[in-house]
């Protein structure tokens, strides 16, 4: 609900879509939304042709998987047992079974070791053998063992579902299609075998144009969803990813999220499902994004403003907050082909603090050991950030239980002093004893990160 109630549009192709079915005159037509194969009303809402032939599979299935009537035609059938792949119900994937048939009654059973517990039995009322025209998973898997390659496929149904088999050898293939063919003849009389024969020669031809429809219909709602703003089928490049909380107000509190920018949407997730979003915000319908004041004086939360909704969001430091308002702004900036936007700055970096000129280094102990450690030559031609923490990306990597995995951040400016930021450490930082989220950095301050004691130096 929330992903579909930022966008309202009166010109948008759904819009229109709506219209043009509360308008739809007696003699039926039907106006197009967009230049296509398929109307609206074939692709949305399942007209005659469409019901018609499903109808039609589902006729053609029910004969297909009909079970005897009574005597079968024939008599004696022998049976067979060999090593088929099965694929999986669920995936593409093929695994090896021992399988038995039972030729009187026609009933395979299939184990996953020769003489081991069945893994399961089919009840066979019909059978097909096709080509597998692509290559598939385990064709690409036989061509790189450089085992044979069999492109065969055995569709083996019961009443209640079908299953396709394989092997490396065609010969095998056709020797069990064989085998079960007989099989069938001592279940089913001739006309029966006639009438599914008939049904599945029907079939699949009305499959294949089924699927056609199919893929009609989800190009056709990919575009009118795409063009109306509601979702992305872009390729998912990830301009910035990390995880969020979402406010909903005193009385409902807040929620994490894991939140993603791509090129024209910021989508966000629940903790436990990451490519499926619950929320999605086009970039192009965002009118404000802007920092506003927490409990305290804290900088951490802004909001986001679309026209139906605004979303309170909590960063979990202000270099984060700062971070992901100007990545929204240089992406919609993008959208609407624009060369420069406003970059948001936090307040100690527009204040004017003192240029320090020369080579900059941070001395530390580690383990009784004197450290140097160059940093920067300042001020620099571009703007340079160093990051402090325990974890091995950071430029300064502690050695400290104390510290953060990320814990602060140095900011040198080509035009101004640089700048201190802790990034919502849990212990917090100071800088000559004195506890700051921020402050600008001169020759000879102390930082104070956990139980290690930065100095700044400058050559």
């Amino acid at each position: 609900k929330n992903s579909m109630s930022d966008v309202e549009d009166e010109n948008s192709p759904l819009v229109e879509e709506n219209n043009s079915n509360n308008n739809n005159n007696d003699d039926g037509n039907e106006k197009k939304l967009n230049k296509g194969s398929a109307s609206d009303f074939e692709l949305l809402d399942g007209n005659q042709k469409t019901k018609h032939l499903n109808s039609k599979i589902s006729r053609a299935i029910k004969v297909v998987r009909s079970k005897p009537s009574g005597n079968g035609s024939g008599s004696g059938a022998k049976g067979k047992e060999g090593w088929l792949l099965r694929k999986r119900r669920t995936s593409d994937k093929w695994s090896d079974y021992h399988c038995v048939l039972d030729g009187p009654t026609g009933v395979l059973k299939y184990y996953s070791s020769e003489g081991g517990k069945c893994s399961g039995e089919i009840d066979i009322v019909f059978i097909s053998l096709q080509e597998q025209v692509e290559a598939d998973e385990l064709i690409e898997k036989q061509i790189k063992k450089g085992e044979g390659v069999c492109t065969l496929r055995l569709s083996i149904w019961s009443h209640t579902r079908e299953y396709e088999f394989t092997t490396e050898d065609e010969d095998v293939i056709t020797d069990w299609k064989r085998a079960i063919k007989e099989s069938l003849k001592c279940k089913f009389s001739k006309e029966e075998l006639r009438a599914k024969s008939k049904a599945a020669d029907e079939l699949f031809p009305l499959i294949a144009e089924q699927e056609q429809r199919q893929i009609d219909r989800y190009t056709y709602l990919r575009t009118v969803l795409a063009q109306a703003g509601f979702m992305s089928f872009d390729s998912p490049t990830k301009v910035k990813e990390g995880y969020l909380k979402m406010e909903f107000g005193e009385n409902v509190g807040s929620k994490k999220f894991y939140f993603v920018l791509q090129k024209r949407y910021l989508n966000y997730h629940r903790l436990t499902d990451k490519k499926m979003p619950i929320g999605i915000i086009p970039l192009k319908y965002i009118s404000t994004v802007e920092p506003i004041e927490g409990k305290q004086g804290s900088m951490r939360r802004f909001q986001i403003v679309t026209p139906l909704r605004t979303y309170h969001i909590r960063a979990k430091h202000e270099i984060a907050m700062k971070e992901w308002i100007n990545s929204i702004y240089h992406q919609q900036s993008k959208i609407d082909n624009k060369i420069n936007y406003n970059e948001y700055l936090l307040p100690e970096e527009n204040s004017d603090s003192p240029i320090i000129e020369g080579k900059v280094q941070l001395i530390y102990k580690e383990k009784r050991n004197k450290k140097k450690v160059m940093i920067c030559n300042s001020p620099p031609n571009n703007l340079v950030s160093v990051t402090i923490g325990r974890a091995s990306n950071n430029k300064i990597q502690l050695v400290d239980t104390k510290a953060s995995r990320n814990h602060a951040k140095i900011e040198f400016y080509p035009d101004k002093g640089p700048v201190f930021f802790d990034l919502g450490s849990s212990r917090g930082s100071k800088i000559n004893g004195t506890t700051v989220n921020q402050s600008p950095l001169q020759a000879g301050d102390e930082i104070t990160i956990g139980n290690t004691v930065l100095s700044v130096a400058v050559k």
